[in-house]
């Protein structure tokens, strides 16, 4: 399904807009995206499903390869994490 643009606008980036005021809110929220983007990595690669720890990797290796990939990741910066 198709939302238009200024809907996906302020699904993704007026919640960034907090970092100004509520900084331990927008880390919450770039923590919440981050472990969604290591479930998906799970499900897409074979090498990590079911091994959280190497997934936290990978996307740790793309957040260092590839800062700006994400909208989230230069409003604010991610902090490694690994989980077991």
């Amino acid at each position: 399904r198709f939302v238009g643009g200024s809907a996906i606008f302020h699904a993704v980036f007026a919640p960034l807009t907090y970092g100004a005021f509520y900084r331990s809110e927008l880390n919450f929220l770039v923590q919440r995206i981050n472990e969604h983007l290591v479930r998906w990595a799970m499900h897409k690669f074979k090498r990590l499903k079911r091994h959280p720890t190497p997934a936290w990797a990978w996307l740790n290796a793309v957040i260092q390869r590839e800062p700006r990939l994400f909208a989230h990741w230069e409003f604010a910066s991610p902090t490694p994490r690994r989980h077991d």
